[in-house]
């Protein structure tokens, strides 16, 4: 990583990792006070990802920089504030069909501008799709996206989301367009039942019939194209059901819930910034003994100044780690020479140079008597 990179990467603080791995995180620039999405991914994603940043396209993140960084490839990318459809249906239940009809549309939207580049997604499931602020539907995550190709029979690794991924990606065929299209199929039906097809599928007419083919097993049986899924979908609305707004399913900002960390600001404290229930105990656990040990030695009668240093020994010892060692250990790539080593690596030297530095603390500042 040159240090023009560098410069550009250090511009951003973490507000909160949004997925399990760590591997996107939800950042602000303190250049421009704007939220962006910073993306960690492997090197052989730079050439799709090339390809896509070039698409002006509303329903999907915009790419603003690809920084390559020895084995990892990190995408600065457009933050996308809305409402998950995974967690919409699950909340709201089923959508009512011109609504259903509506976001499908704008995801061809999205595969149209990605196929036209030979570009395929493998990964469309409600997980990946967010309902932003304008009621637009976005099509998210291509770190599984792959470049067609005409000269292999099968895919080399089976992936994709369970009950949306086509039958060619469990190793029956190679994946093409037509892979996408039958993932579009299943979310469609998932959109209207809340289940994928194989456990429960839209009976009413003609919406069953364009998932029914839409999600063949033979791909030569689907439509060949999202062009052709996309105007069947558009004549579903023309003729059934009148594209207007619905005010029961309509996606306002208000509308746009936020859990009771965001209401209170949490979720931009040390160790409540992740969506791991297990993390965030712990945290609660240690801020919960750091604040008992300052109320004890304030119950006990110490003067200020044997406070003050038995505050800050305190935070050594039980809040600073949370930091240190959390966000995904972002904090140890800002150590000098440190950027290019592996995880491992990093987490035993990050250990080493913060154990000295509480022990020097402690010797400077003593535990109070």
């Amino acid at each position: 990583m040159d240090n023009l990179a560098k410069y550009k990467l250090s511009q951003f603080k973490d507000i909160r990792t949004l997925n399990e791995e760590g591997t996107a995180i939800l950042s602000y620039n303190i250049s421009d006070d704007k939220a962006y999405v910073i993306k960690y991914t492997d090197i052989e994603k730079r050439p799709i990802y090339d390809k896509i940043k070039n698409i002006k396209c509303n329903n999907m993140p915009e790419i603003y920089e690809i920084i390559e960084d020895n084995d990892k490839c990190i995408i600065i990318e457009k933050y996308i504030k809305g409402f998950g459809l995974e967690r919409l249906i699950k909340e709201r239940g089923p959508l009512k069909e011109k609504t259903a009809c509506k976001y499908i549309l704008d995801i061809c939207q999205a595969l149209r501008a990605v196929h036209s580049l030979n570009i395929i997604h493998r990964d469309i499931s409600p997980d990946n799709v967010i309902i932003d602020e304008n009621d637009n539907a976005v099509l998210l995550d291509f770190d599984i996206a792959r470049e067609g190709s005409k000269n292999k029979s099968t895919d080399t690794t089976i992936l994709g989301t369970a009950g949306f991924a086509s039958p060619e990606q469990y190793g029956f065929a190679q994946t093409d367009a037509r892979s996408d299209i039958y993932s579009l199929g299943a979310l469609f039906n998932y959109m209207l039942t809340g289940y994928i097809p194989q456990i429960g599928a839209y009976a009413e007419e003609p919406y069953y019939s364009v998932i029914s083919k839409a999600t063949k097993i033979d791909s030569s049986m689907r439509y060949g194209s999202v062009e052709k899924f996309e105007s069947e979908i558009s004549g579903l609305i023309k003729t059934k059901t009148p594209l207007n707004k619905d005010k029961n399913t309509e996606i306002k900002a208000q509308d746009i819930p936020q859990s009771k960390m965001e209401r209170l600001g949490l979720n931009k404290v040390p160790g409540f910034r992740t969506d791991s229930e297990v993390k965030k105990f712990i945290a609660a656990m240690i801020y919960i003994i750091f604040f008992v040990a300052i109320f004890s030695a304030v119950a006990a009668g110490e003067n200020p100044v044997a406070i003050v240093e038995y505050m800050s020994v305190n935070f050594m010892v039980m809040i600073l780690p949370i930091w240190w060692f959390g966000n995904n250990g972002k904090q140890w790539d800002i150590i000098p020479g440190m950027s290019h080593l592996g995880k491992e690596t990093k987490t035993v030297i990050a250990v080493i140079i913060y154990f000295t530095a509480v022990m020097i603390f402690v010797y400077i500042v003593p535990l109070p008597k």
